[in-house]
């Protein structure tokens, strides 16, 4: 058997078990990329530990330690409380409203503002509406996607740069229209899924929310809150490393105490997250990623051609970044692609399809996205108790494969290309 099955099994087996016998997945995912690494004689054990991804550790642990702060204070809630007052019984109207603040965001400053942001507010919403955090977390992160691509955010200029050199213009217009049609059906996919439809009545508006004026430490918890933003939007800071200063400037103001700072850091989860990527690197060096990849390009054609690079994208984002890793390696093929194919086939529509899919398997609990979401929720003092991470880790992982497979089918159709 070829290592490229093994690790791909492997990978298959480290979920299965963790997922049976209760066990870290992260860890888990090490000690198997060990052993195939040792074993196999291929990777020393600085080329295992590439693997782990430092970026996505402080990233984690800064946002979640910020926030966790953030939400001990409770300023949020208490934002958020005055919001739900003002809709009154139209709950309906949260997700929508999450889905345009994501979108928002994001078209200012890129995805990953739009991440951080929509995340951290997601918790004290669906606390007070009584949606499931997961779900909202969801469609806001789906409306960053589908507004990032705009030509002042860096998601933008990425695309921008990569078409022109291929003589390919004034796709940024068209691509956000396409890319939010797919994110819109993402999202009603979403609100089935996570059973948006059966809204916790204890917490739902069907009673009047009570609403209290913010207190001293909470206004100076929203200061922090817009600094961490200016730093990260205005400035161009790294959200982790920021988002740890800005949470210690708030501990030495006595917003909170350090003992209860650290005791909101999902380490279980932030461990699971970037130990699995340390096993997915063991997979992407042996050359797993690259056989699937080449076996589903040996299956297209014109009728094909969109499906193809939809599930391409998502699939190689289950596994990397979509700025960082997707975009750059399947957009420069955009060109080449459109003229194999022939019949007319539109290069803004092969970009729309590959960034669909890719935004579709973004929620997966191995990426940034999907395991910022998960170490949140996890995170939180209320909902550590309600949700079982291992649990939630599949059922991310679960809804990823799914939208991707459903984006897939649906960009055969075309639906993903009518803008050009």
């Amino acid at each position: 058997m070829s290592m490229e099955i093994i690790t791909l099994l492997a990978l298959v087996l480290v979920i299965i078990i963790g997922f049976i016998k209760k066990l870290n997945i992260g860890l888990l995912a090490i000690a198997v990329a060990v052993v195939i690494g040792y074993a196999s004689n291929d990777f020393s054990t600085e080329q295992i530990l590439e693997g782990f991804d430092a970026s996505l550790f402080i990233t984690l642990l800064g946002v979640t330690f910020l926030f966790g702060i953030i939400s001990d204070n409770g300023c949020l809630d208490t934002l958020i409380n005055h919001i739900i007052s003002k809709l009154g019984r139209k709950i309906w109207f949260v997700p929508i409203l999450v889905f345009m603040v994501g979108f928002l965001i994001a078209a200012l400053a890129g995805a990953v503002a739009a991440l951080v942001f929509v995340v951290s507010m997601s918790i004290p919403l669906a606390r007070t509406s009584g949606y499931n955090p997961a779900l909202l977390m969801i469609i806001g992160v789906a409306g960053g996607q589908s507004g990032r691509f705009t030509t002042i955010t860096p998601d933008g200029n990425v695309i921008v740069t990569i078409m022109t050199e291929q003589g390919i213009e004034g796709v940024l217009t068209p691509l956000t229209f396409n890319v939010t049609i797919g994110m819109i059906l993402l999202s009603i996919a979403a609100f089935i899924y996570f059973k948006g439809y059966k809204i916790q009545k204890n917490q739902s508006s069907d009673k009047r929310v009570e609403t209290k004026h913010l207190t001293k430490k909470q206004w100076i918890a929203l200061a922090g809150i817009f600094l961490f933003i200016f730093c990260v939007i205005g400035l161009g800071l790294d959200a982790g490393l920021t988002a740890i200063s800005v949470a210690m400037l708030l501990l030495i103001l006595g917003i909170s105490n350090e003992k209860k700072a650290f005791q909101n850091i999902p380490w279980n989860t932030i461990l699971m997250v970037t130990g699995v990527g340390v096993l997915m690197n063991i997979i992407n060096e042996t050359g797993g990623i690259d056989m699937l990849v080449g076996v589903i390009g040996d299956f297209s054609n014109y009728a094909t051609i969109m499906g193809v690079t939809s599930f391409v994208g998502g699939f190689m984002s289950w596994f990397s970044s979509t700025l960082g890793v997707v975009i750059p390696t399947l957009a420069p093929t955009v060109g080449e692609l459109a003229d194999v194919i022939g019949h007319s086939t539109s290069e803004t529509g092969l970009l729309s399809t590959m960034i669909v899919g890719a935004s579709s398997a973004a929620f997966s609990p191995v990426s940034s996205a999907g395991g910022l979401i998960l170490s949140t929720i996890i995170g939180d003092y209320q909902y550590k108790k309600e949700f079982n991470s291992n649990k939630l880790f599949v059922s991310l992982f679960i809804f990823s494969i799914g939208m991707v497979l459903i984006s897939s089918i649906l960009a055969t159709t075309g639906i993903f290309a009518l803008f050009n």
